[in-house]
């Protein structure tokens, strides 16, 4: 059966009957995400930003501690660091930038980093799409080689056109990670981009070989899981489970209220599962 995870929530957040809210961000990674495993997820999903900020000290202390897995990690590359249509000092900038979060997933022990970024993959403007797909490949096959060494994998978001200006699709990352035919570099399913962009759900069982993992939220709202009714969610899952996809289905939505909103979303999904 599909393993249900959360994303870390942003912002300020205050746990129940706790009233101190984290100073730091080891805190709240362990604030957070033992948050997330009390309401009853199998793991946790983390910003590639609030991985680097934590010192080795903080990552050999997370290890030790063991509360919850880190399944995944997203936002690889921030916009500071574009990669398209950069020179030569821009390109090691984000390569050297890419290698660090590799790194630092690989020590502690996590699989995927989830490639969205969209404005860090975006095409400026007039820009010759030949040159754009060339560099886009290019940065891909530098991870691909790093995450040989350091056994992590790369998973290709495809965003919405309102949020990247290419890729927007899952046939799109699917035609990417097709072309450039790199073993570490594999793609992922989101369910709200998927319904916001009216594609066939069903396009996960064509492209079921390469998506290692996904994402879900509320269509149009991008709220929790369930909370438009869940029909389209209902309908993602059911692909995924007719694919035979049996990895983590992580929510990522944007949550006003954590705690009562990521409880809906999980009692959502635990009473889906069983009826596909």
């Amino acid at each position: 059966m599909m393993k249900l995870a959360c994303c870390l929530p942003g912002g300020s957040f205050m746990p129940e009957g706790v009233k101190e809210v984290p100073t730091t961000p080891y805190e709240s990674l362990m604030m957070k995400g033992c948050a997330i495993m009390d309401l009853g997820y199998d793991g946790v999903e983390v910003t590639a930003g609030l991985l680097l900020q934590l010192t080795e000290e903080e990552c050999d202390r997370f290890l030790a501690e063991n509360k919850f897995p880190l399944i995944a990690a997203n936002s690889f590359i921030p916009p500071q660091y574009p990669i398209i249509g950069v020179d030569e000092e821009g390109k090691k900038a984000v390569y050297d930038y890419a290698d660090s979060v590799i790194r630092r997933l690989s020590y502690l022990h996590i699989p995927y980093i989830v490639f969205g970024s969209g404005g860090a993959r975006r095409i400026p403007d007039g820009y010759d799409p030949a040159k754009a797909e060339a560099e886009l490949d290019a940065f891909l096959a530098h991870c691909n080689e790093t995450c040989a060494k350091y056994g992590v994998t790369v998973v290709i978001e495809p965003l919405r056109a309102t949020e990247a200006n290419f890729i927007n699709t899952v046939a799109d990352g699917a035609a990417v990670v097709n072309r450039v035919n790199l073993p570490h570099i594999r793609l992922l399913a989101d369910g709200f981009h998927m319904g916001f962009n009216g594609e066939n759900f069903e396009d996960v069982c064509t492209y079921r070989d390469i998506i290692l993992h996904t994402h879900i939220a509320s269509t149009p709202s991008r709220k929790n899981p369930g909370f438009e009714g869940g029909k389209e969610e209902t309908e993602f899952l059911k692909c995924l489970h007719k694919a035979g996809y049996d990895s983590y289905v992580t929510v990522e939505c944007s949550f006003s209220n954590f705690h009562p909103e990521a409880e809906a979303a999980i009692r959502f999904l635990k009473e889906v599962l069983p009826t596909l």
